[in-house]
């Protein structure tokens, strides 16, 4: 399940990612990098409960999904939300605090994983000592805040309803999938966030899809003149 998931998630990422190469977007490139951590995270999730949870894995995984995943969602959100000043601000306190995170994490002490098998649910977030906690909660807190707030006041301004809903109901998923725990299977978590993490990305595209415009494919030799966007008919 978990690798089904980082396959989906790379795949979502890659759709987002070619869509802002298409039509440059800073937003869709940062949710496009944010997904495309998820996906990562997920393959390592898949490396640990197949062959045992070694240190790398461990290291992959809480770094890349449990630090860095919500912080480039959000980061593309400041972008569609705050002013282009603001947002550059903001990116750089966010390249601060992943080099931040990068670091505690690659220097964490994880004596304690050597007696974790090879099992779905993860190891517990003490596992790993020191403050890379602190970076894990101010990342994902900044990072929900920013596409809460986005897909908020875009809601409350009538823009682009159907894509900033979905992305707030995938917001949702991901923050409740750890409550599913309770069902007494993990693979309900895992199932929970590969749902969040499709609902976002389905948001993502539609949130930034310009309206009446769609893309035609020209016929032809010449490479520049591969595609065009003209308003719909």
């Amino acid at each position: 399940m978990p690798l089904a998931t980082a396959l989906v998630a790379a795949a979502l990422a890659a759709r987002i990612g070619g869509s802002a190469v298409r039509r440059v977007s800073a937003p869709k490139v940062f949710w496009a990098v944010g997904l495309a951590l998820f996906a990562v995270a997920a393959a390592a999730e898949a490396y640990g409960s197949a062959d045992g949870w070694g240190p790398a894995a461990f290291r992959v995984y809480y770094l890349a999904g449990g630090c860095l995943t919500v912080a480039f969602l959000g980061l593309g959100s400041a972008w569609a939300l705050l002013p282009r000043s603001a947002a550059l601000v903001v990116t750089g306190a966010v390249a601060a605090a992943v080099v931040g995170a990068a670091v505690s994490v690659l220097v964490a002490d994880l004596a304690s994983l050597a007696a974790y098998g090879a099992t779905l649910r993860p190891p517990p977030n003490e596992t790993i000592t020191g403050h890379v906690y602190l970076w894990a909660i101010a990342l994902n807190v900044v990072g929900t805040a920013m596409i809460v707030a986005s897909s908020g006041r875009a809601l409350l301004a009538r823009r682009r309803v159907a894509g900033n809903a979905l992305i707030l109901v995938g917001v949702a998923a991901l923050a409740g999938s750890g409550t599913l725990t309770r069902v007494g299977d993990y693979g309900y978590v895992v199932a929970g966030q590969a749902v969040g993490v499709v609902l976002l990305a389905a948001g993502f595209e539609l949130a930034e899809r310009v309206p009446g415009r769609e893309r035609v494919r020209v016929r032809g030799l010449g490479v520049s003149a591969a595609s065009a966007d003209r308003p719909a008919n």
